[in-house]
């Protein structure tokens, strides 16, 4: 992504947590068209967002869409895109480069998902790209499943203290009693003591109650979100690491986390490492 462009994702609230797909071809098409919107985007936005246009008992429709501020594509030309060594304008090759086939695979992949790519666009505006995807909802119990069977395979071997002499103290706060659970579970394996707060109210109040020596921080909680309540945390002065917890790898994201107090962030699906990795980094800043 250029310097002048900012990238967004917006996950609306009606998507369902859990759901059955093939998350590899689903990224694979979502990050071609990310790389395809950010090479004929000098500046704006580029936005990823998905949206659930119907949902029953078993299976939930999906709206996936890039949308993007980037040079557009003549109407006489959009049909053109999605043949294999083409681009919307032959003079555009030379100046933004590829070869065009992101978007005939990613056709082709949604096309077996019996979907189809389709196209919005504007010369000068911008263009938006999109597809829908019918998935299989999951279940809680396919999820415990399927994560503790990954996090049993990264075994269970303690990590050496990063405060050597005493056991860590960790507050998780989110309001997904399947993530506290297996949240819980990966710290503890770890040899961390942990605790919990379902928002951002109560992770404040079990921060002014008991020492903690770092939080783990969802940014979507009911009754206050994760970066309102690290707002509130810095406001009242409390000196204490604070990793983000979030779905959302993108960078304004991470600036979002920065900006409202927080020392880093962790992406879901949390890996053991990378969350050991963190929390002791994080510890061993915050008793230098």
């Amino acid at each position: 992504v250029k310097p002048e462009t900012e990238l967004l994702c917006n996950i609306r609230e009606n998507v369902p947590h859990w759901l059955k797909g093939d998350p590899h071809r689903i990224q694979q098409v979502i990050l071609n068209l990310l790389g395809n919107a950010a090479k004929f985007t000098e500046k704006g936005t580029i936005e990823l967002s998905i949206e659930c246009i119907n949902c029953d008992e078993n299976d939930a429709m999906l709206e996936i869409a890039i949308s993007d501020t980037g040079i557009g594509i003549p109407p006489e030309m959009q049909q053109r895109i999605y043949d294999a060594f083409n681009q919307g304008d032959g003079s555009t090759t030379r100046k933004y480069g590829g070869t065009g086939l992101g978007l005939t695979i990613s056709k082709r992949i949604v096309q077996l998902m019996d979907s189809d790519l389709l196209l919005e666009s504007t010369v000068g505006v911008g263009s938006k790209f999109f597809f829908l995807v019918t998935l299989p909802l999951g279940t809680d119990q396919e999820l415990k499943t399927k994560i503790n069977q990954s996090y049993e395979d990264q075994g269970d071997d303690q990590q050496p203290s990063a405060l050597p002499g005493r056991t860590v103290r960790v507050l998780i706060a989110d309001d997904d009693d399947v993530n506290l659970k297996l949240t819980i579970k990966l710290l503890t394996k770890a040899g961390y003591d942990t605790d919990t707060a379902h928002n951002g109210q109560e992770a404040i109040e079990k921060l002014q109650q008991q020492n903690y020596d770092v939080v783990l921080m969802d940014m979507q909680m009911p009754v206050m979100d994760g970066l309102e309540a690290t707002r509130m945390i810095r406001k009242l002065e409390i000196d204490i690491p604070i990793i983000a917890l979030t779905a959302n790898a993108f960078e304004s994201d991470r600036k979002n986390c920065i900006n409202a107090g927080m020392n880093d962030y962790l992406s879901k699906p949390l890996k053991r490492d990378k969350v050991i990795n963190c929390v002791n980094k994080w510890i061993a800043v915050a008793h230098i």
